[in-house]
């Protein structure tokens, strides 16, 4: 009957157990149908290859998870250090934007003396510059750009070939791949077919 079960069903422990296998095998390039046979060999129970599907969707979702944590943390480190950036570039643009102060020591029959000199002074523009870089920065990693847009050409710049089918071509094309995919499906391969 189908759907019915051979042995015993694996507990949570033993299927994270199964997990940790299955990735590494998975990674390898191993089929499912491989898989199953290696896991039911170290196992008292066996799993089908629809379970060990399962089992793959359950390791890829946890690694998305995973990356998707490791990217936020990420861009957290990076838009911490843009801050700081930008927080000691306000701060040198504002000290470039201070008067100068020099003394001046002269010396005449009275006897030596300082004079203080103030100068005003331009502030400095590549603070300013090395701010709006870090707002550049800051947008890109937020995603906060809008979509560059991208043109594609063919060799020379010239426009890209494309070939066109007729209809009953396409239909050819499309009953071949239909074909592919249902020998597929059936866990058979087309190059492992005697000829």
């Amino acid at each position: 009957m189908a759907g019915s079960r051979t042995g015993p069903k694996r507990t949570t422990a033993e299927r994270e157990a199964d997990l940790v296998l299955i990735q590494d095998w998975y990674v390898r390039g191993d089929s499912q149908r491989t898989i199953a046979q290696r896991l039911g060999g170290m196992r008292t129970y066996s799993v089908s290859h629809q379970t060990i599907c399962r089992d793959i969707e359950t390791i890829l979702d946890r690694w998305r998870q995973v990356m998707v944590r490791n990217v936020d943390k990420l861009k957290a480190e990076e838009l911490a250090k843009l801050n700081m950036i930008e927080r000691e570039a306000w701060a040198e643009w504002e000290r470039s934007r201070l008067d100068k102060e020099r003394h001046e020591e002269t010396s005449d029959e009275e006897g030596a003396s300082t004079k203080r000199v103030v100068e005003g002074r331009l502030a400095d523009p590549r603070y300013l510059e090395k701010v709006q870089w870090c707002i550049n920065k800051r947008c890109e990693i937020l995603g906060l750009n809008a979509p560059a847009k991208y043109e594609h050409t063919g060799k020379d710049g010239q426009p890209i070939q494309t070939e066109t089918k007729n209809a009953q071509e396409l239909c050819e094309v499309l009953k071949k791949y239909n074909e592919v995919i249902t020998e597929i499906s059936r866990g058979q391969s087309a190059a492992a077919k005697p000829v």
